[in-house]
């Protein structure tokens, strides 16, 4: 900002004590501050408390910048550093008149300002952005509501805001849309308005600890294309309809003994059936020849799917928590096991 735009002018002289006049209204939001001001206060105290409200007056105007502008964190701190720090040391005795601990007070502050910036504590809502609901504690936000019953806590946001808003989670700001018959429009949005795909790409990192490549993407849909398409998708079908039949079937036959009825949960059931087909068709069967016997490399299938389907759901279990990093340590621990053993 050209000097004579900036409301602190300072002293041509650099050995002069920086003068401070204000061009609008004072740090605090109140009267003009003029070297008049501290006229009754000794050399050295009014220097520091000029210096005081000069970065008073910076951090707010970079607050204000931050809003408008929607800084990220490196923009506010390097913005901070410069705007404070750096026009702290245009004069040679910026420091050197205050007692040692000043500075570091002042440093320390401002870092703590800065902080909270960070953590959320200053957003506001923007224009045309559905409510803002942060909470009151920073960075957890809503985090420890929604970890004792997200649904619930959801249901209650629902009735506050409406069926779009935006809550803080876990240093996370989160906007819901609860309206399921609202999907098809906001999905069909161009990505210029909307883009799943760097929010994809942070949960495929945070989940199953994938890193996706710039060529990931192609080989994603050249992948698909190959085996989810004509011979393909014939094959993979063909697979997905032996398995289903080996999983479901194989207790039937003309013994009396085997035909006893098992009762499940019809959501369960199919669940279960599904996963366990879907592992067995992508990634292959026990082979005959290793087992023994064709029946020893069913029976193969059917217990490392029935085991893997039992870790996977311990898994599904803690992926809300995972998405909105609202586990306990406990559930860390058997989140890091899970993916191990995946």
């Amino acid at each position: 900002m050209p000097a004579s735009m900036h409301p602190f002018k300072y002293s041509a002289d650099r050995h002069q004590e920086p003068a401070v006049a204000m061009t609008g209204e004072g740090p605090a939001g109140g009267a003009a501050a003029t070297p008049e001001t501290f006229a009754g206060e000794d050399a050295e105290p009014r220097a520091a408390r000029q210096r005081f409200l000069l970065c008073q007056y910076n951090f707010e105007n970079i607050i204000r910048e931050a809003r408008v502008n929607s800084y990220d964190e490196t923009d506010f701190m390097t913005v901070l550093l410069l705007r404070n720090f750096g026009i702290a040391n245009q004069t040679e005795n910026t420091f050197a008149d205050m007692p040692f601990f000043v500075p570091l007070v002042i440093m320390l502050i401002f870092s703590a300002l800065g902080g909270l910036y960070l953590l959320g504590l200053f957003r506001r809502r923007r224009t045309n952005e559905p409510p803002l609901d942060k909470g009151i504690i920073p960075w957890l936000g809503h985090a420890l509501q929604c970890k004792d019953n997200a649904a619930e806590f959801l249901k209650k946001m629902q009735e506050k805001h409406g069926d779009i808003f935006t809550v803080h989670i876990g240093g996370y700001y989160i906007t819901f849309l609860m309206d399921p018959l609202s999907f098809d429009s906001v999905l069909k949005e161009s990505r210029s308005k909307l883009d799943f795909e760097k929010f994809a790409q942070d949960l495929s990192a945070r989940f199953f600890s994938y890193y996706s490549t710039p060529s990931g993407p192609k080989h994603l849909q050249t992948s698909s294309i190959k085996y989810l398409m004509g011979d393909g998708l014939v094959v993979v079908t063909q697979a997905m309809m032996e398995n289903v039949q080996k999983l479901m079937l194989y207790s039937v036959g003309s013994g009396e003994h085997n035909r006893t009825w098992k009762q499940d949960g019809l959501s369960h059931f199919t669940y279960k059936i599904v996963f366990r087909a879907g592992y067995l068709s992508l990634f292959g069967n026990e082979s005959a020849k290793q087992a023994g016997s064709t029946e020893k490399a069913k029976e193969l299938d059917r217990v490392l799917s029935e085991e893997l389907y039992h870790e996977f759901r311990k898994y599904d279990r803690l992926f809300p928590r995972l998405a909105y990093t609202i586990l306990s340590l406990k559930e860390k621990l058997e989140v890091d096991r899970l993916k191990k053993y995946f």
